[in-house]
């Protein structure tokens, strides 16, 4: 893991957010594991009376590129580059050196689009670079991020009643689906134990056994947990959502 960001707010109780990430990207687990120990750090050397918050995250999929070591896991995905010269250049990424990328921009001529040979860009003419995600069905990508996030915390509300300490992160880039449960770690005799977002600290320990009353645990959920009939149920629930959506969208175009 390295370090994209790391800022601190000017008030009274200070705000520190440190944005991370990684080869593979940042999990909610991985953020968990740096979270707990930098506060532990901060509390050695500051003191447990220390008044600050602390945010660990990631960068979000629309945030632009600031670490060189960010591009190498976008290699064949499509990037939008603004340069220091003002222009700006759409296509894959199709290499990383030391010094720059190297991308083959897409252009369009005559209303069709022409791919041209690669092009060597270096970091230091590189203004902003983002990856350019798109959604299949001429669906933009914010509704669509929406519909998915609600389909999968219906399901998630069927099997545990309330969704509100669960965690959705759906993967643009990839496709990949991570649902996390957050729980608080009490005291095996608190009478908390049965909320549904509460852990006992014995069965948190079995997860990581240096786990302390108080922190937060992040467990993953498998898709298979829910059971056959709720995953299915949901697929058919997203095909419609995106078969209403697409109706809509040519309704609106064409009235």
């Amino acid at each position: 893991l390295y370090v994209v960001d790391l800022t601190v707010s000017d008030s009274v109780m200070p705000k520190i957010t440190a944005t991370l990430d990684g080869p593979n990207g940042l999990g909610i687990q991985e953020c968990a594991q740096v979270t707990r120990r930098l506060n532990r750090g901060l509390e050695e050397a500051y003191g447990e009376e220390a008044a600050y918050s602390l945010e660990v995250t990631s960068p979000g999929a629309d945030q632009p590129l600031t670490d060189p070591r960010q591009y190498q896991r976008h290699i064949g995905r499509s990037l939008l580059l603004k340069l220091a010269d003002g222009t700006e250049k759409t296509g894959p990424l199709t290499a990383v050196t030391p010094e720059g990328i190297e991308l083959e921009e897409v252009i369009k001529v005559k209303s069709k689009k022409t791919t041209l040979p690669a092009a060597f860009f270096p970091f230091g003419d590189i203004k902003e670079a983002t990856v350019v995600i798109s959604f299949n069905r001429n669906i933009d990508r914010p509704t669509m991020m929406s519909i998915l996030d609600d389909v999968f915390r219906t399901m998630i509300r069927k099997k545990f009643e309330d969704d509100s300490n669960f965690d959705v992160i759906v993967n643009p880039d990839n496709g990949d689906l991570e649902i996390w449960r957050n729980r608080e770690i009490v005291d095996d005799d608190s009478e908390d134990i049965w909320d549904l977002d509460k852990i006992p600290l014995a069965e948190a320990q079995k997860i990581e056994p240096d786990f302390e009353i108080g922190e937060s645990v992040a467990e993953p959920i498998k898709i298979e947990d829910f059971g056959r009939r709720a995953v299915l149920l949901a697929r058919q629930t997203l095909i419609q959502r995106v078969k209403d959506m697409e109706r809509d969208n040519l309704y609106q175009k064409y009235k």
